[in-house]
């Protein structure tokens, strides 16, 4: 899975662009490698694999195959930077993973972040937000 996408996504990519440079890659989860060669690539996740192992209740005999897991990896420790939505799996990515610290940053969900009493709704009610490939307005 992980080869052909990585095909797709080079092939894609080509056909679309050409030869054309990027600032950069960002791509969200850890199931694909969507890097350009020397471009720097990141990668924004609320979960890896590996981090299963810290659930008291999962049975360590429900992990993926090896060959999953090292894909895994070769995409994680590929990235510029990983961007989690939580400790947890920075902590993951750092244990399991064996990822140097400074390539990881805990941005978090924002959903435990308590909304200081001088911001109000109205202020961001109709701005732009450009996610994916989506636009939401």
């Amino acid at each position: 899975y992980f080869n052909h996408a990585e095909k797709l996504i080079d092939s894609y990519l080509k056909e679309t662009f050409g030869n054309q440079r990027f600032a950069f890659v960002i791509q969200s989860q850890t199931n694909f490698y969507a890097r350009l060669g020397d471009t720097p690539h990141y990668i924004f996740t609320d979960h890896v694999h590996m981090a299963n192992l810290s659930y008291p209740t999962f049975d360590p005999r429900q992990l993926s195959i090896r060959g999953w897991i090292d894909c895994e990896a070769k995409v994680i420790r590929g990235a510029t930077k990983i961007f989690t939505m939580s400790n947890h799996v920075g902590d993951a990515i750092q244990k399991y993973y064996q990822v140097d610290p400074s390539k990881i940053v805990r941005v978090l969900a924002g959903s435990n972040i308590p909304i200081p009493e001088q911001v109000s709704a109205d202020k961001y009610h109709s701005k732009t937000l450009l996610f994916g490939r989506r636009m939401l307005n």
